[in-house]
């Protein structure tokens, strides 16, 4: 199996396909609940009916069916393909990324769903239907949390309660998500499980196999000029010692000046 672009992008678009499956199954909870369907100004205004529904509402409502046996077998295939290619020399980037990273499969799971509007512009529409608002095409943190909500993934499950409990920790500022920059959560002025989220341009770039430098430091970049160095192994043992600064002196009548 070759290590081509077109391998990694296979392995994305796959999991996309299997986030798909997910947004159809809400979709489907929620025309079962809508009391009118068929309303042309859904999303645009709250109906009485719809406010009763939501005082009676019941938090397991917002559990996902369990996966047919088609999509869990999949979803398992999937993964072997991707442990193969990885064995034959393919770089699939959303996996590198997450061990990198240290993400759980939960929280590939969660960059996935915010990921998928800027892939694939159904999701918006779809999103927007899911929210009960045409204007809102972006996951929110509720939307994302209730579409991992239920079934595993792999392992890890979001349970409902109040604001999804442990799940909700994944989209904390210090969760590997958002202090690794990989996922934006945004409106900070909205409660937390309605505020939107987003994937930098930058990170989907490079999922999608483009390295450019982001525009913010291209400027800054410079490149590096080989050059003869004295004996490495002291720099080598500080830097393994977990030193996070190392000055170098250079000798009397040397030119430059470095600070690691």
């Amino acid at each position: 199996m070759p290590a081509t672009v077109e391998t990694a992008n296979r392995y994305l678009h796959d999991r996309l396909a299997l986030v798909a499956a997910r947004v159809a199954a809400a979709v489907a909870r929620r025309r079962a609940e809508d009391p009118d369907p068929t309303d042309r100004f859904r999303g645009l205004y709250i109906s009485e009916a719809q406010v009763d529904g939501l005082l009676a509402g019941d938090p397991g409502a917002l559990l996902p069916e369990p996966p047919d046996d088609a999509t869990a077998g999949a979803a398992l295939e999937l993964e072997a393909w991707a442990d193969e290619a990885e064995r034959n020399g393919a770089v699939l980037r959303l996996r590198r990324l997450a061990r990198a990273f240290e993400l759980t499969p939960l929280d590939v799971e969660l960059l996935l769903i915010v990921l998928a509007p800027d892939l694939e512009p159904r999701f918006e529409r779809l999103y927007g239907y899911l929210h009960d608002d045409v204007s809102r095409r972006r996951a929110s943190t509720g939307l994302a949390l209730e579409l991992c909500a239920g079934p595993k993934v792999a392992g890890h499950a979001v349970r409902p309660g109040i604001g999804f409990g442990a799940g909700r920790s994944r989209l904390d500022p210090g969760a590997p998500l958002v202090a690794g920059g990989l996922v934006l959560v945004e409106d900070p002025e909205r409660p937390f499980l309605t505020r939107s989220l987003r994937v930098p341009d930058r990170v989907t770039a490079h999922l999608l196999g483009v390295d450019a430098p982001d525009p913010i430091v291209a400027a800054l970049l410079t490149t590096a000029v080989p050059a003869a160095v004295g004996a490495v192994a002291p720099l080598e043992r500080a830097l393994a010692a977990g030193s996070r600064l190392v000055y170098i002196r250079e000798r009397v009548g040397s030119a430059g000046l470095s600070l690691v």
